[in-house]
Formats: structure tokens, C-alpha cells, sequence
């Protein structure tokens, strides 16, 4: 790699970023402050079940009327850090374990404008972790 010219490397600028986001493999979710979906990748998409965008997340992730107890996002929105929350999957349920990570998006003053949510499937970790319990 070193015996490459700068000039024949690939330039990954030239890529739009909604494009490496779509192609991640965990699903990756904006919200307003206001916790309206503002976009959802392909993977976030199938997980949740379906696009959402302009709904409440609250409502459409968690069919609840109210922002989620412990939700990453606003603890995000509070105090500007990364958040993180393990979601086990209800016992009985065909629903996968989630490790929801939460980062505010920040504007160009450094006012918060959004929150990034990235969801990653964690059942077979889980499941490793018990066994080993």
C-alpha cells in the first residue's frame, strides 16, 4: 500500500456520505428535537419494520406517547455526549436484542439539531454472554 501514489488512491470524499450510510450494515436513524424521524438508512428501515420518516420515533418504534423512559437520543440532547442503551429482546418475542447508540448532530453555531441513533442487532452476543454466564 505504501508503494501507491497519493494521486492513485481512491478519493472517499467523492462519495456522498447518505451513500456509506445506506450501505452500513446497523441500521442508523435521525431525529429533530423535537424526536420526528428525519431519515432512516435501509438497514434501520428493515429493523424498525418500515420508514417512518415524519413520525414521532416514540411512537413509531416504541408505539408509546411519550419519549422512551430511558432513551439515548434525549439523554443525547441534555447534555450533548454519546448515549448508549442495551434493549433485551421480550421473552417470547421474535424481536432481536439492540444496542441503540445516541450522538447529538450539532449545527454550525454548536447547537444541537438532531439526534443520530445507530441500532445494532446484539442477539448472538447475547446469547454468547449467557452461555458463558
Amino acid at each position: 500500500m505504501k508503494d501507491k501514489k497519493k494521486s492513485d488512491l481512491f478519493d472517499i470524499k467523492s462519495i456522498p456520505a447518505i451513500q456509506i450510510i445506506d450501505a452500513m450494515g446497523d441500521g442508523i436513524s435521525v431525529q429533530d428535537t423535537d424526536f420526528r424521524v428525519l431519515y432512516q438508512n435501509q438497514a434501520h428501515i428493515k429493523m424498525a419494520n418500515g420508514e417512518f420518516v415524519g413520525e414521532y420515533c416514540y411512537k413509531a418504534y416504541a408505539h408509546s406517547d411519550q419519549v422512551c423512559k430511558n432513551c439515548p437520543v434525549a439523554a443525547s440532547f441534555k447534555d450533548g455526549n454519546v448515549h448508549s442503551l442495551i434493549k433485551p429482546s421480550p421473552i417470547g418475542r421474535d424481536i432481536p436484542d439492540i444496542e441503540i447508540k445516541a450522538s447529538p448532530l450539532k449545527g454550525p453555531s454548536g447547537k444541537i439539531i438532531a439526534g443520530i441513533e445507530i441500532v445494532r442487532d446484539i442477539t448472538e452476543r447475547m446469547k454468547t454472554e449467557a452461555r458463558l454466564a
